[in-house]
Order: structure tokens, then C-alpha cells, then sequence
């Protein structure tokens, strides 16, 4: 049904996109026939929508602004694509408002990047985000990894790391190491929160992975625990429940990913690259942090002494912060700080002033003790070998 040439408009005043449902999904498939306007090799993976019609305020360049509503054809971190009844100069000004999965809607700024003919009246155009968004927002969570795999695949054998599993079933435990089977990942199997929360505690890991199934766990507090031990990389549920309200509320209680049962190793293995990619920590990983002194400059020797004696400061920065002594553990966090950068490790004296600064905004040591355990694992992975000048933040996640 072609498009009238009297636009109408809605209460609002918005001018509403001309055109049924057959109309919307033949300019659809045309414009995914047709050849790309530019180079499609992307930073940011992209995802499709079937049907979506967005509102969208236009500040035109010349002066004035229009209200019109546009198909959104796909998103990504960058930027997105959209079908409008009209033409855009490069450089104009977009608000999208656009509607999370979950029900909540958000005004996202945009500049124009590209504007292409497609037919008639209407043109694709690129919009490039003036702030990067976060796709999975207005993505449904249940076919998330099944939209990613298609862009990226991941080989079983590049995927290495720590990862931590809690589940009450040992089903699982052998599973999951299962599917590990080829990769450079280790994995450490807990069937308690408390024993997994004294192991996040101690060491590093670079993954942790829930089995929100669990029935004698209170999933929903497991992320702010972590948090607590002082664990900030990416947090993965595991469960059988496809529903969009269960999988929702894991996302905001603090999981980053979901990853659904029955499990097959290449979803899992997708599902955990995905996660580090998005959403690794530096702070929190288990690689080696390496000086970025170059080992050609004969400073080798004096990072290791550094070293050496920042781990032992490690150690009283701990015990001050169990006795709650708030004196010694800021004098230690002080300290670091204005040392770490001059041996090379740029990412140690960030760490440092993030718990100074929380020592110095708490009433006690205690209460600053999950940005000082951030701290301690930072100084456990510490190396002396030169980097060639690679930031150390590279080599952490």
C-alpha cells in the first residue's frame, strides 16, 4: 500500500509513519536486499528488530524540528538504523525514545551519520549514538545469545581464565566441566555461597557462574555479596526458567548473562565470551598485571623489589582493615598510590586511590573493605616482566 502524501498526526502531535504492517516489512526487506551504503564491518554487533516503531525528534540544521515516527531496523552499542519518510543531512541532531524490554522508556541522543534512498519518499539513515547504549536493554533476553552467535564465533580453544561455578547439584559441576573440554579454562565447583564467597574471597576468578536453580541459595543476594568480597567481573546465571520476568529480575539483581538449560557447549562457550568481552574487570581478573617499564631499561630488578615489598604491604593493609584500624589502612593505601604509576603499573595507583577514597569516606576500615580486597588482588597479580609498553589494564581481563 503506497504511502500517503498527507502525513497524519497523533494527539501528540507526532507525525505517525505512513503504512500498514505489509508496507513496514516490504521496506524492511528491500532495504536488507539492497546493497549496504558503507563499509558493514562493525565494532559493535548489531541486532535486528521485525517491527519496531520508535518516536524520534529531528533538530534540522537549517532551523526547526519535526516529531515523526520511524522504523527502527536494527541497534548497537554505536549507533542504529532507521527507515524515515524523508531525508537527513549528515550531522543532524536525533532523540530516539526508546523502550527497554522491560517496559522503561529512555531518550537516547544521536547525530546523523549516513542517509541512503530506498524508495519513494522513504530513506534508510545511520545514526550514530553521541553516548554508547547498552543493546541487551532493548533486546529480549531469551534469544540474546542466540542473535550474538551469529556475529562472532568463538573457538572452544581460545577461551581461558578462573572460572567459579556454584551449584548444589554435582550434575552441573560435571557438566559444565564438560564443556569445557578443549579450552584453556580452569574451574573451581562450589555447592554452598558461603564456601564460593570464601573462595571469591581469597583468590581471583574470572568468570563466576550461578546455578540460580538452587534451592537452599538466595540467588537474588549472591551479586551484592560479591561485591562485598569485592568481585566486580562479569556474573553469569544459570537456569532453566526461559520466562522474561525471571530472567529480568536476575538482571537486575546483578547478573549480567543468563545462560539457559538444557546447555550445549557452543551456547556456553559463546555465553562466556560474551561475558568477558562485555562485561571483564580488570580489578577483578586473574592475569598477570605487568610493568610497563621495558625490561631493556634495566628496571627490571627494582619492579621486583617494589613488588616484593607492595605485597607484604598487601598483608598489614588487610590485617589493618580486619582491625578495623582506619589510620594504618589509609597511610597503606597512600602509600601505594603515589608509587604504583612510577613502576609501572598505572592500574595499581587507580586501585589505590578508589580505596583511600573509600577509607577516607567511611567511618571504618571495615566498611571500605571491598575496594581494599580490590586492592589486595590487584597487588597478588602483579608481575615484573616488561610489557613493551602495553597498559596493563590490557593484560588484566
Amino acid at each position: 500500500m503506497p504511502a500517503s502524501n498527507s502525513p497524519e498526526q497523533n494527539q501528540n502531535g507526532m507525525v505517525t509513519f505512513q503504512g500498514g504492517r505489509a508496507e513496514r516489512q516490504s521496506l524492511l526487506e528491500q532495504w536488507r536486499a539492497a546493497p549496504q551504503p558503507r563499509d558493514q564491518s562493525c565494532r559493535h554487533r548489531r541486532y535486528d528488530f521485525d517491527d519496531m516503531l520508535v518516536p524520534i525528534d529531528i533538530s534540522h540544521p537549517g532551523g526547526g524540528t519535526a516529531h515523526v515516527e520511524v522504523i527502527l531496523v536494527n541497534l548497537s552499542a554505536g549507533g542504529c538504523c532507521i527507515i524515515h519518510r524523508g531525508y537527513l543531512h549528515p550531522s543532524t541532531k536525533c532523540t530516539l525514545e526508546l523502550r527497554t524490554f522491560d517496559g522503561a522508556l529512555v531518550s537516547s541522543q544521536a547525530t546523523t551519520a549516513w542517509c541512503q534512498f530506498l524508495r519513494g519518499q522513504y530513506h534508510t539513515t545511520g545514526l550514530e549514538w553521541d553516548s554508547p547504549i547498552q543493546p541487551r536493554d532493548f533486546v529480549d533476553p531469551r534469544v540474546w545469545l542466540e542473535l550474538s552467535q551469529h556475529e562472532t564465533p568463538q573457538t572452544t580453544e581460545s577461551l581461558e581464565g578462573r572460572l567459579l561455578l556454584l551449584t548444589h547439584d554435582p550434575m552441573q559441576g560435571t557438566l559444565v566441566q564438560m564443556l569445557l573440554r578443549g579450552s584453556n579454562a580452569t574451574l573451581d565447583t562450589f555447592d554452598s555461597s558461603g564456601s564460593a564467597l570464601d573462595a571469591v574471597r581469597s583468590g581471583g576468578f574470572d568468570v563466576v557462574i550461578v546455578d540460580t536453580d538452587n534451592t537452599d541459595i538466595d540467588v537474588e543476594s549472591v551479586p551484592s555479596r560479591l561485591k562485598d568480597e569485592g568481585y566486580s567481573g562479569p556474573l553469569l546465571a544459570l537456569t532453566r526458567d526461559t520466562g522474561p520476568t525471571i530472567i529480568e529480575s536476575l538482571r537486575r539483581s546483578g547478573y549480567n548473562e543468563t545462560l539457559l538449560k538444557p546447555l550445549s557447549q557452543s551456547s556456553f562457550i559463546m555465553g562466556i565470551h560474551m561475558a568477558i568481552e562485555h562485561f571483564a574487570c580488570a580489578v577483578s581478573g586473574t592475569g598477570a598485571i605487568e610493568s610497563t617499564l621495558k625490561t631493556a631499561d634495566d628496571a627490571a630488578k627494582w619492579v621486583s623489589t617494589y613488588i616484593t615489598q607492595v605485597q607484604a604491604m598487601a598483608k598489614t593493609l588487610e590485617e589493618a582493615a580486619r582491625a578495623d584500624d582506619t589510620d594504618v589502612a589509609r597511610d597503606l593505601c597512600d602509600s601505594i598510590r603515589d608509587s604504583g604509576a612510577s613502576y609501572g603499573f598505572p592500574l595499581l595507583t587507580e586501585v589505590a586511590n578508589t580505596a583511600l577514597t573509600a577509607v577516607n569516606a567511611s567511618a571504618s576500615a571495615k566498611e571500605s573493605m571491598s575496594c581494599i580486597r580490590q586492592l589486595i588482588r590487584v597487588i597478588e597479580r602483579l608481575a615484573a616482566s616488561g610489557s613493551q609498553g602495553s597498559p596493563p589494564s590490557e593484560n588484566a581481563a
